[in-house]
């Protein structure tokens, strides 16, 4: 069998590093090259789950049902999202163009995921491949929150590393590609805020430039010594932005309400104010939204923006595409509000998924293991397979949930096995737990511990069995 999936790579490393054919280190150093290297095939997704605060590196392959087999790595942020009342503000669909930046419809994305790739992001609709960057969650806190909603950006044209954000939190993560370093973890503005933090990225000056939808200034960001400078511009307060190298140029949305909605266009050398293109209707992230939706196109001729207008209908999203070189208004197209999308992506016809090779192969082409030795390994972990065949209960409990489980609804035994969000708050509490040794734990952080120890599931077969027997067992002892 081929070590291709992160179980049987897993597997084999603990293998090999208790017959000591390699050292902990050699083989931590062969995975994360192997990750890179299927990153580079494109054969991995990130799946951002908005709700847990977590960034999964899958397997583009991941059998339906079976994800967590080819879940390569993972990064969790500080906290989980607020767990209360959200409200969507775009479908999940996102705008499709082609590489001149002509619209050519919408279409559902399915999961909130993308293709890493060293060149930047994509997404695969209509079996083609779609560059797309950022990774917005849809969703909105109906009250003012702590933690979350989350987003994610990958810079194209870089190797550096991908950016989590944490929108009420006011915080910025940037961790590598394989997501096994926090490189760096930035207070962008005050907490409290819906809206989002915008992150362009330069491949020339290695550089990350930020606004915040709060202030008028560019906060720009050295990632290797994190060195940081505000820039203030006295245009008004800046939303979403986007760049281009090889045009010099940062494109932001005026996001300032008291300002007709428009375009600003700086320097990338001095953020001196290169001009200005006023934008048809009214702006979303004057209303639910957390930004609006602004990119350039592939062939750098056309910038893309989304506003909307109440003509014939409230909430209309227009798209705009303008001529970069004229600074002008090209066309406008009009949506239905039930296809709003949430990202632009552009058509990228030449890009294709590449191959990689199996990892065993790769330790041997790299003189890590021998051959011989990896062949052993292979038909041991054959052997471990065989035995996942085997019952998960043996049979002497199989024959007494037989008998007992019939006495108790589905509703029962959730009850015993099911965490609610009430016990959880109660749990979090100093009277109900004796926080030994961590006296210095905010009430925050012991809800969230809780919280996180709340996700952690067993298998079902067994959670329900392990239910059955306590209700059984309270039955008893109540007679």
């Amino acid at each position: 069998m081929p070590i291709t999936t992160s179980e049987s790579v897993q597997k084999l490393c603990s293998l090999a590093v208790q017959q000591n054919l390699a050292s902990a280190s050699q083989l931590a150093i062969a995975v994360q090259t192997y990750i890179l290297m299927k990153i580079e095939a494109l054969q991995c997704n990130y799946l951002l789950e908005h709700n847990s605060g977590r960034l999964l590196l899958r397997d583009r392959s991941a059998p339906a049902g079976n994800e967590a087999m080819d879940e390569w790595a993972s990064f969790d942020m500080p906290a989980p999202a607020f767990q209360g009342e959200w409200a969507p503000y775009a479908s999940n669909k996102v705008a499709l163009f082609n590489e001149k930046g002509v619209f050519t419809g919408v279409q559902d994305r399915g999961h909130s995921e993308i293709t890493p790739s060293f060149k930047g992001g994509y997404v695969w609709l209509k079996n083609q491949a779609y560059q797309m960057n950022m990774l917005l969650n849809t969703m909105v806190p109906v009250n003012d929150v702590k933690r979350g909603p989350y987003d994610f950006f990958i810079p194209p044209h870089q190797n550096t590393g991908i950016f989590l954000i944490d929108r009420a939190a006011g915080t910025l993560f940037m961790s590598d590609f394989t997501l096994s370093q926090t490189s760096a973890q930035l207070q962008v503005r005050d907490p409290g805020s819906k809206k989002a933090i915008n992150v362009a990225y330069s491949q020339q000056t290695k550089t990350i430039y930020i606004t915040d939808h709060h202030t008028p200034d560019i906060l720009v960001i050295n990632p290797s010594n994190r060195q940081k400078e505000r820039i203030y511009t006295e245009h008004g307060i800046l939303g979403n932005l986007t760049l281009d190298d090889k045009l010099g140029l940062i494109f932001a949305v005026l996001a300032d309400a008291s300002k007709e909605p428009a375009v600003l266009i700086f320097s990338i050398k001095d953020y001196s104010h290169q001009g200005t293109i006023l934008l048809p209707g009214k702006r979303f992230s004057e209303v639910d939204d957390p930004c609006d939706l602004i990119a350039i196109s592939p062939d750098r001729k056309s910038l893309m923006v989304m506003t909307y207008t109440d003509e014939g209908a409230l909430f209309t999203p227009i798209i705009s595409q303008i001529d970069i070189e004229k600074k002008q208004l090209v066309k406008s197209y009009n949506l239905n509000h039930e296809d709003k999308p949430v990202g632009f992506a552009f058509l990228q016809a030449d890009v294709k998924a590449g191959t990689v090779v199996p990892f065993d192969k790769m330790l041997a082409d790299k003189g890590i293991i021998h051959k011989i030795q990896l062949a052993a390994l292979v038909r041991q972990i054959e052997m471990l397979e065989k035995d996942k065949d085997k019952p998960l209960l043996d049979q002497d409990i199989e024959s007494a949930m037989s008998h007992i489980q019939g006495n108790f609804s589905n509703e029962e035994i959730d009850a015993v096995t099911e965490v609610t969000p009430e016990t959880v708050t109660q749990m979090a509490q100093d009277t109900f737990f004796e926080w030994q040794g961590r006296g210095d734990m905010k009430p925050e952080e012991k809800q969230v511990f809780v919280e996180r120890l709340s996700q952690m599931k067993a298998d079902p077969k067994v959670s329900k069995t392990n239910g059955v027997f306590v209700l059984n067992w309270i039955k008893g002892l109540m007679g």
